[in-house]
C-alpha cells in the first residue's frame, strides 16, 4: 500500500465524462491508450486504468508470482468492468455455469501479459494548465507493453498457481463470443428456469463423464497487442459492454440496475425485469456513444420522473419496486453526504483538479496499520472544504468519513448501501459535519434578524428545499429555545461546539451570541440528519 500518484487519471476520468467523450474511445483509451500510433498525452493518462490495481512489496516475495497477480487482475477487472462476467471463478477450473473455459481466461490474460511492469510511467503536465503552473510536472502510472522480442509466453496456470503452467495459449478473445455464437449472444436472454434448466443438465452430463463439444477457437493471430483487445471490446462482435454500462447507469438514477447483479450478467445473473427496455438503452448507447445522452433520456422519461411514495396498491405485490411504478428510495452514499452538507453551508471548494487533499480524521489512524511507517498530515484552509473525489484513499485505512465503500482491493460495481447506529454517531459528530452544521447557522444569523420560526425556515429552505409543516415547526422551536438556554448557561459548551473544525468564528461574538450561535448549530445538526436529508427520494 504504498504512496503513488494516480490522480492524473482521476482527473482524466472525470474530464472525460464532463466533455461527454465517446464511451468506446473512454473504453478503449483506458484499455490500450499507450498503444496508438502517435499516442497523445491524455490517451497514455488514460491507459492508467489497468495500473490502478495493488502492488505487493512484501520482501523475499518471487517477482514472477506478482506479475502474474497483476495479469489476472487486469483480466478479472476487464470482465467485471466491461463484461459484467465473473471471470474469476475459471481461474482454476472451466466455470461452472457460464461457456467461459480456463483456455479462455488465460487467453484473455495474455493481451496483460507484455506489460512493463517496472518502467511504465511518464510526466504529466502539458494537457491541464494547473499542473504547470501550480503543481509542477507528476509521474504517474501508465501502461507499456515490453519490446515483442521480450515478451513472455501465456500458459494456463494449473489450479491458478503462478508457477504451474500447463498448455501454452495466445491472445484471445472468450471463444464463446466468436463468429456466429456472437449473433445468439446478442439476443435477449433465456427466462431463468431454461437457462438454469440448461446449465443442470450441462451439470449432469458433466458428472456423467459425457464427452462436452469443444469450443470453436479462432486460431490467433500471432503478436496480438491490447489494441486487439480494446477493439473487440467496442465492437458489435462483443454483445455486452453496452448492455452493461446502460445497466449501470439505470442503477445510478434508480438505485438498481433492470438487472441487480450489475457485475454478473450470466447464468448466475438474475434475469433482467425489463429486457426488452435493457436492449433499447444498450441498443441506443451503441448508436451514439454519448452517456450524457443516455442519461438525458433516462432522467427525463416519465418513469424517473414518478414520485418515490410506496403505493399502497402495490407495496406488497412489488416491494422492491421491480415494476418501476413509483420512482426509488435510497440512502445517499457517504461521499454525497459529506459533498452535500459543505454544499448547502457554503463551505464546498469548487475547484476542479489537482493532487489529492487531506481532511480531518481521527489520529493515529494510518500508524496504526502501517507499523508508525506512514504518517497522516492534515491539510488546512480551502483543501479542507474539496469535494470527495479528490480526498486522498490508503488502501489500508479508507477515509474515517467514508463508511458505505468498498475496500478497493479489487473492482466493485456494486453501490455499497448500510445504515448503522454507527453512522448516526457519525453523521452528527464527524468534524465535517459538524463544522459544516455550525458555519450554516452562521449564514443564517448573518442576515437580517429572524425569530425562532424564521431561523428553522431559513435551514429548512437551504437543506430540504421546502418550507417545514406545523407538525414539525414546533417540537423544532422549542428544541432550539431550549439549546439556547442551555449554552447561554454552560458557555465551556458553547465554546467546544463553536471550536469544531477549522473555519474561523465571525468576529464580535459574545457570550449570548455565541449561545444562540451553538443552540443553531445543534439544530442543523439535527435537520442535516434528517432522513429527508440523507435519502434520494
Amino acid at each position: 500500500d504504498r504512496t503513488r500518484d494516480m490522480w492524473p487519471w482521476r482527473d482524466w476520468v472525470a474530464e472525460a465524462y464532463n466533455r461527454d467523450l465517446p464511451f468506446n474511445d473512454f473504453v478503449f483509451w483506458q484499455i490500450a491508450g499507450d498503444l496508438i500510433p502517435s499516442a497523445t498525452p491524455e490517451q497514455i493518462v488514460a491507459s492508467g486504468f489497468n495500473r490502478n490495481h495493488m502492488l505487493n512489496n512484501e520482501g523475499g516475495r518471487n517477482p514472477a508470482e506478482s506479475r502474474v497477480d497483476y495479469v489476472v487482475d487486469r483480466t478479472v477487472t476487464t470482465g467485471t468492468a466491461f463484461l459484467g462476467l465473473t471471470l474469476d471463478c475459471a481461474r482454476c477450473h472451466d466455470h461452472k455455469f457460464d461457456p467461459i473455459t480456463t483456455r479462455d481466461v488465460y487467453s484473455l490474460s495474455a493481451f496483460f501479459n507484455q506489460v512493463d511492469e517496472d518502467g511504465a510511467v511518464m510526466s504529466w503536465g502539458p494537457r491541464y494548465e494547473y499542473d504547470t503552473r501550480k503543481y509542477g510536472k507528476r509521474q504517474v502510472l501508465v501502461m507499456r507493453d515490453l519490446p515483442k522480442e521480450k515478451w513472455h509466453k501465456t500458459f494456463i496456470l494449473t489450479r491458478g498457481e503462478w508457477e504451474q503452467h500447463g498448455a501454452e495459449v495466445e491472445a484471445a478473445t472468450p471463444a464463446v463470443f466468436g463468429g456466429e455464437t456472437a449473433v445468439a449472444a446478442a439476443a435477449p436472454m433465456p427466462p431463468p428456469e431454461a437457462a438454469h434448466a440448461e446449465a443442470k443438465k450441462t451439470a449432469k452430463a458433466a458428472a456423467q463423464d459425457a464427452p462436452a463439444p469443444a469450443p470453436a477457437v479462432t486460431p490467433p493471430a500471432a503478436q496480438k497487442d491490447r489494441r486487439e483487445l480494446a477493439k473487440w471490446l467496442v465492437s458489435p462482435e462483443n454483445p455486452l459492454l453496452t448492455r452493461v454500462e446502460a445497466n449501470r447507469q439505470w442503477q445510478r438514477f434508480f438505485g438498481h440496475g433492470l438487472t441487480r447483479t450489475p457485475d454478473d450478467f450470466g447464468l448466475q445473473g438474475e434475469y433482467p425485469s425489463h429486457p426488452e427496455l435493457l436492449d433499447f438503452l444498450a441498443h441506443r448507447l451503441k448508436t451514439e456513444w454519448s452517456i450524457k445522452k443516455l442519461q438525458r433520456l433516462i432522467v427525463t422519461s416519465a418513469t424517473y420522473r414518478q414520485s418515490s411514495a410506496v403505493r399502497t396498491d402495490l407495496g406488497e405485490r412489488d416491494p422492491q419496486n421491480r415494476l418501476l411504478a413509483r420512482q426509488s428510495r435510497f440512502r445517499l452514499p457517504s461521499a454525497v453526504l459529506r459533498d452535500q452538507a459543505l454544499a448547502v453551508s457554503g463551505l464546498l471548494n469548487a475547484q476542479v483538479g489537482g493532487p489529492p487533499v487531506f481532511p480531518y480524521q481521527p489520529p493515529g489512524m494510518w500508524e496504526e496499520v502501517t507499523n508508525n511507517q506512514i504518517h497522516y498530515k492534515q491539510d488546512h484552509g480551502d483543501a479542507l472544504y474539496r469535494r470527495t473525489l479528490y480526498v486522498f484513499w490508503r488502501r489500508l485505512s479508507s477515509p474515517a468519513s467514508l463508511f458505505d465503500i468498498s475496500n478497493r482491493q479489487v473492482c466493485r460495481v456494486r453501490a455499497v448501501r448500510t445504515n448503522t447506529p454507527l453512522q448516526a454517531l457519525a453523521l452528527m459528530n464527524d468534524p465535517a459535519h459538524a463544522e459544516a452544521a455550525r458555519v450554516l447557522a452562521e449564514r443564517v444569523l448573518a442576515g437580517p434578524a429572524l425569530d425562532a420560526e424564521a431561523q428553522i425556515k431559513a435551514v429548512f429552505g437551504r437543506v430540504l428545499l421546502r418550507q417545514p409543516e406545523p407538525a414539525e415547526l414546533a417540537p423544532l422551536v422549542a428544541g432550539l429555545g431550549k439549546a439556547a438556554a442551555w449554552y447561554a448557561a454552560h458557555p465551556a459548551d458553547a465554546e467546544a461546539l463553536l471550536k469544531v473544525g477549522e473555519h474561523p468564528l465571525p468576529a464580535g461574538l459574545d457570550a449570548g451570541k455565541k449561545a444562540d450561535l451553538a443552540a443553531l448549530a445543534n439544530l442543523c445538526g439535527v435537520i442535516l440528519n434528517l432522513d429527508e436529508t440523507l435519502t434520494r427520494e
